[in-house]
């Protein structure tokens, strides 16, 4: 986000969090950690009000409008009050739930909710076994789960409520940096446009191609690092970054060491030794579905000035590529996996041809080679000896209850040749 509003930001977030402590029937004639008696609730108030004034004059906005980007605060600092309790319960004796508390559970939790139980080092959901990448980012497509607290462990049930606060609080933060940007004099047309198709978006995203299409690539590839412990990460970006810098996401390499031993979980793979030179420690992304080339040669450009920009240190990621999916095979996934909203998102709709395209193509600016050849035998073996399952292969007690549900068929995707879009890369459907 821009630096001014994430100054703004922390401002309303020290003030919602001064409002919350002098509301609370405890804080009546408590002294404030500065030891200050007299600032109560209508003083709060009143700093609070000369803030939205301020911020809103120097926007060139209505007052309400910061109003609301303060409101939207308080709900993000409810989250991390909620997140704060939620993890102090953690250290309560574990104990199994008995039937009608796992129904409570799920019924609070909505109809997408699961319940998971670990065995053996494994998660499952009833019979069928759900990875802990898969349950770290289901919350992009809708999906939630209710941890057992009495077989899974205390660090992996941290890890994911911390995983959903975030993703919870990156959502609010998209709406605040759109609702400011639109709603500014200072904000030229071409990006008020660009952040208007957003707030547009809002409540029908699953609708619009290019949002499944970030979600397909990032929550795989996020599996895939968590799973089998690759040395990346995908480090999320808002939507000021989308519009103003033109990346939806950012691949982090965590390692820079040239030497990295590879192992195949049958203890059969060999090490090796990098010997070319290494990619960019951050690399930028931007997907499209659009596969006109006009359009494509635009964003090129685009990114072009966005490289002139990583050159004068302007920007904190070392290059940016374009990365263009069909959008026809992106929408087929997604209302295939719709139709029963299973566990693992419509990337599991990928063959484990297209899933290795994919991995490859993007991590081909990152990593040199036969460090990615290694990692996907790593990846490969793994799957041999425990073969992913298919939707079609999930139990029918998972799905969301419908009032009719569309005749289970064979899978019949459609395959598609990804390539670059030029020397800098990216996929396409192949001509």
């Amino acid at each position: 986000m821009h630096p001014r509003f994430q100054s703004s930001l922390e401002t309303y977030n020290d003030l919602a969090k001064d409002k919350k402590r002098r509301s609370a029937p405890s804080a009546v004639e408590r002294p404030d950690e500065d030891g200050d008696e007299d600032i109560g609730i209508a003083d709060i108030e009143s700093a609070i009000a000369w803030h939205v004034s301020r911020n809103a004059d120097k926007r060139e906005q209505r007052p309400n409008v910061q109003r609301h980007i303060f409101e939207l605060q308080e709900r993000k600092a409810a989250i991390m009050g909620k997140l704060r309790e939620d993890l102090a319960a953690l250290d309560q004796l574990p104990r199994s739930l008995s039937t009608n508390e796992i129904r409570e559970r799920a019924r609070a939790l909505g109809p997408d909710a699961r319940f998971v139980k670990s065995r053996d080092g494994k998660y499952f959901v009833n019979k069928a076994e759900v990875s802990l990448g898969t349950m770290l980012t289901d919350g992009e497509w809708g999906l939630t789960y209710d941890l057992d607290p009495a077989s899974v462990p205390r660090l992996v049930r941290k890890r994911y409520l911390v995983e959903e606060a975030k993703r919870k609080l990156r959502g609010l933060l998209d709406e605040q940096i759109v609702l400011d940007e639109v709603s500014s004099g200072r904000t030229d047309d071409f990006k008020r446009k660009a952040y208007g198709a957003f707030q547009e978006m809002k409540g029908r995203e699953e609708e619009v191609g290019g949002w499944v299409a970030e979600r397909l690539v990032k929550t795989f590839l996020t599996k895939l690092a968590i799973d089998y412990g690759l040395d990346f990460e995908v480090v999320q970006t808002d939507v000021y970054e989308d519009v103003q810098n033109k990346i939806d996401f950012v691949i982090r390499r965590k390692s820079r060491a040239r030497g990295v031993k590879v192992e195949t979980p049958d203890g059969s793979g060999e090490g090796w030794v990098s010997d070319a030179d290494e990619g960019p420690a951050k690399l930028g992304i931007q997907l499209t579905t659009n596969p006109d080339r006009r359009v494509i040669r635009h964003k090129e450009e685009q990114l072009e000035r966005v490289r002139s920009r990583i050159k004068r240190h302007e920007l904190a990621v070392e290059d940016v590529v374009l990365v263009s999916l069909p959008l026809d095979r992106v929408r087929q996934m997604y209302a295939r996996w719709n139709e029963r909203r299973l566990p693992g998102g419509p990337e599991e709709l990928w063959s484990a041809e297209e899933k290795e395209r994919v991995f490859r193509y993007l991590l081909r600016d990152v990593a040199p080679a036969n460090e990615i050849e290694a990692q996907w035998r790593m990846i490969s073996a793994a799957r041999k000896e425990r073969p992913d399952q298919s939707i079609e292969e999930w139990p029918r007690e998972h799905e969301r209850p419908k009032e009719r549900q569309p005749e289970d068929r064979l899978r019949r995707l459609a395959a598609y040749q990804p390539r670059r879009s030029d020397n800098r890369g990216g996929l396409h459907r192949a001509a």
